[in-house]
C-alpha cells in the first residue's frame, strides 16, 4: 500500500489509527509500524480498537477477565488475543486461567502494548487536524479523548472547523445512501476529510491514503489499495439513476422470495424492493438484513478496469474507481 503511493524514506507518513483488529495480522502489523517509526519520521494517532486492545491485555479494571475470556473463545481469525496464543503456542480451554493468561500476555507483548499506549489522540500540523474519531471542537483541553477515538457518523453531526480535520472510524460508504463509494469525502465547507474506506471491513473497502505535496499545504491528492482481483470490460454499460444503497444501520429488510442466488426483498426503511445476491443477506436478533448492497450499474467503458467482488450468473458485483456497483457485460481477465 505505501508503495502504491510513492512513500519513501524521505516522507513524513500520518497513519489514522486502528492499526489492530482489522485482519489477521494484527500483530505483525503492530511490529511492522513500530520498525518503521524507528527508521524513518512516521507518527499514529490512536484508534477506539488500538485503545480497547491495550486495555484488554493489561487492565483488567477496564475490561473484565470475563469478556477477555469469551473474545478469546471466540471462533474468529481477527482477534489479536487469538494470535498471541497461536503464537505462544497455548490452546485456550474452559479451565483455563484467563488472568493468569493476561498478565502472560502483558509481559511476553510488553513493547508492543506500550506501542499501542503511547500513541497520541490527535495530532496537529500547519494545514491539518488528525483524530481517529474526529473533534467536536477546537478547544483540545476541553476534548474528551475517547470520543476523539470513537464517534460514529461524525461527518452528519452538523461540526464546523477553523482548520480541515482528518479522520476515520466511519466508514465512507455509509454516508451514501445512492452508492457505495469507499473513496475519501471531502467536506470543504465544514472542513471535515473522511478517509476510512472500510478496508478489511467491507468485502469492497480499500485503503485510502492522502497525500500532501509538503507538510504546509492544504492541497492534496488520494491513493486507494485493496487486493481485490482485476479484470477488463469489454463492453459500454450506461448507469443508472434512482439507485437505493442499503447499508449498515438503514439494512433491516424482509425477504419476499427467497432464490438460489438471488432473493427478492423490501427495504423495510424506504419501502424498496429489489433483487439482492444471498451473500449479502443475513439475519440478526431474528431481524432480516442486508449488508451494504446497491442496486446501482456502473458507468463502464470498453477497456475500463474492474475490481471484482463476486462473480455471478448476473454478471459481477465489482467496484470501479472506488465505487461499487453491477457490470453485466463481457470481461476480459
Amino acid at each position: 500500500a505505501l508503495c502504491a503511493a510513492g512513500y519513501n524514506a524521505n516522507d513524513i507518513l500520518i497513519i489514522n489509527g486502528d492499526l489492530t483488529e482489522r485482519g489477521c495480522n494484527s500483530l505483525e502489523v503492530i511490529r511492522y509500524i513500530m520498525e518503521l517509526s524507528e527508521k524513518n519520521t512516521v507518527y499514529t494517532v490512536m484508534g477506539n480498537v488500538d485503545h480497547f486492545i491495550y486495555l484488554l491485555i493489561s487492565d483488567p479494571g477496564a475490561v473484565p477477565d470475563e469478556i477477555v475470556g469469551r473474545l478469546i473463545r471466540e471462533k474468529s481469525t481477527r482477534r489479536i488475543v487469538h494470535e498471541m496464543c497461536q503464537e505462544l503456542g497455548i490452546k485456550v480451554s474452559d479451565s483455563t486461567n484467563i488472568g493468569a493468561l493476561r498478565r502472560h500476555f502483558a509481559e511476553t507483548y510488553k513493547r508492543e502494548v506500550d506501542f499501542l499506549r503511547s500513541l497520541p489522540t490527535i495530532i496537529e500540523t500547519q494545514s491539518f487536524v488528525l483524530a481517529h474519531g474526529g473533534i467536536a471542537h477546537e478547544d483540545y483541553r476541553e476534548l474528551d479523548a475517547f470520543c476523539c477515538m470513537k464517534n460514529d457518523r461524525y461527518m452528519g453531526q452538523g461540526i464546523t472547523l477553523t482548520k480541515p480535520c482528518i479522520v476515520g472510524h466511519w466508514p465512507t460508504p455509509l454516508y451514501n445512501d445512492k452508492i457505495g463509494s469507499a473513496n475519501p469525502v471531502y467536506d470543504r465547507e465544514k472542513r471535515i476529510i473522511s478517509i476510512d474506506g472500510g478496508c478489511e471491513l467491507n468485502r469492497d473497502g480499500q485503503l485510502n491514503m492522502l497525500v500532501f505535496p509538503s507538510c504546509y499545504s492544504s492541497d492534496f491528492t488520494y491513493v486507494a489499495f485493496d487486493n481485490m482481483e482485476t479484470v477488463i470490460a469489454l463492453d459500454r454499460q450506461k448507469e443508472n439513476h434512482d439507485t437505493l444503497h442499503i447499508r449498515f444501520g438503514h439494512n433491516d429488510v424482509k425477504i419476499l422470495n427467497p432464490g438460489e442466488e438471488y432473493s427478492l426483498i423490501r427495504h423495510l426503511e424506504t419501502g424498496r424492493e429489489m433483487e439482492v445476491y444471498n451473500k449479502y443477506l443475513f439475519e440478526s436478533d431474528g431481524q432480516d438484513k442486508c449488508d451494504n448492497y446497491s442496486d446501482y450499474l456502473l458507468d463502464v467503458y470498453p477497456g475500463d478496469t474492474l475490481k471484482v467482488t463476486y462473480r455471478t450468473t448476473r454478471g459481477i458485483i465489482a467496484k470501479k474507481d472506488g465505487i461499487s456497483g453491477h457490470y453485466i457485460g463481457r470481461i476480459k481477465e
